[in-house]
């Protein structure tokens, strides 16, 4: 399981024969905003065309870390684009009062095809990915 830089702050690795893609963030910048979202669209095109279910790790456990306005548009407009697209997204944050209030929004955001959830740890939600597999 090797880390690639896709730029500095930003790496993408993958688990089970490239199933699963986890993506690291260690700050919040417009540029690594760009690369992020762009490399998930990357893998959310890849996903419809193989015709399997998108299985994605956000890790976003650095504490610098912080959603912008401009982070939150982007992403609106990547989830609105695939919006079919079947599988799960596990975000990985710090264990913060607010980032607790965000794992109680995402359980209820379950209207869309993709279930996302907010974990504490990496293994966590590596596991819950993992189920999709019957790994």
């Amino acid at each position: 399981m090797t880390a690639t830089e896709l730029v500095p702050g930003l790496t993408l690795e993958y688990l089970y024969d490239n199933r699963i893609a986890i993506f690291t963030l260690d700050e919040m910048t417009r540029a690594i905003v760009d690369a992020w979202i762009d490399s998930c669209d990357q893998e959310m095109c890849k996903c419809l065309a193989e015709e399997r279910p998108i299985l994605i790790i956000q890790d976003l456990s650095n504490p610098k870390i912080a959603q912008t306005p401009y982070s939150r548009e982007r992403g609106q407009a990547l989830t609105a684009k695939y919006e079919t697209l079947e599988g799960r997204v596990a975000f990985v944050l710090p264990p913060t009062t607010a980032n607790q209030r965000i794992k109680l929004f995402l359980r209820r955001d379950a209207e869309r095809n993709r279930e996302r959830r907010a974990f504490l740890s990496r293994d966590d939600a590596l596991k819950w990915l993992c189920e999709l597999l019957n790994i």
